[in-house]
């Protein structure tokens, strides 16, 4: 995608939980790196006091970020939304829920795609369904992209940099240490992780399926 937009990013879900963290990195990270962004939801009262809370949080003034109106109900709103940038940050889950719209308005768009999502079976769908087409338009639609995934990802990069050896396989675990009030976790994110065991059945078709249509070719 060569010809110029207006953005260089649009955050998509801006008013949720993650994308009120997303908008204050990027309001410290946008002026450094001389990035053009907006901000997007379904409502503009909602965006603009996310970027007045981002403005207190960073102490950098991003009150006139640009916002825009989208729905995932609306395929006309989102895609006028992904036409205005090179690239979409999504943070609107769970995925498989409301994940594809965006991703089909991108690729009506030649738009490039990031999301947060870590839900084997819709990750895996939407390769398979939009791999092809988006390889012909030359863009990038990628998920694990959040904290759950990039976190391991690097850990895995760090140990093959400095193993002495070949690397076979990695083995990861966590570990949470509350506070005082105990644990808590994010509504969607607990959604993600229910539906994402609940529908682990389907994985190993679709698997076969993404191995002859996708990596056979």
């Amino acid at each position: 995608m060569s010809e110029s937009r207006e953005f260089d990013i649009v955050l998509f879900g801006a008013t949720g939980f993650t994308g009120q963290f997303v908008v204050e990195e990027l309001a410290r990270s946008a002026q450094q790196e001389s990035i053009k962004w907006a901000t997007s939801g379904r409502s503009r009262e909602k965006l603009a006091k996310v970027l007045t809370t981002a403005s207190a949080e960073t102490g950098i003034d991003v009150t006139n970020i640009a916002t825009i109106e989208a729905d995932v109900q609306s395929e006309e709103s989102l895609r006028a939304m992904t036409a205005r940038t090179r690239l979409v940050l999504n943070t609107v889950g769970p995925f498989r829920f409301f994940g594809e719209p965006i991703i089909k308005a991108c690729v009506e768009t030649a738009t490039n795609q990031l999301d947060i999502s870590g839900e084997p079976q819709y990750m895996e769908s939407m390769q398979l369904k939009y791999n092809k087409i988006a390889h012909q338009k030359g863009i990038y639609i990628a998920g694990a992209c959040g904290w759950g995934c990039v976190v391991c990802d690097l850990g895995v990069q760090f140990l093959k940099k400095h193993f002495n050896g070949e690397l076979n396989s990695v083995e990861t675990f966590l570990t949470l240490k509350t506070g005082p009030k105990g644990l808590s976790t994010n509504y969607g994110t607990w959604q993600s992780a229910i539906h994402g065991f609940a529908t682990k059945h389907e994985l190993k078709d679709l698997r076969r399926q993404l191995y002859r249509e996708v990596f056979t070719k």
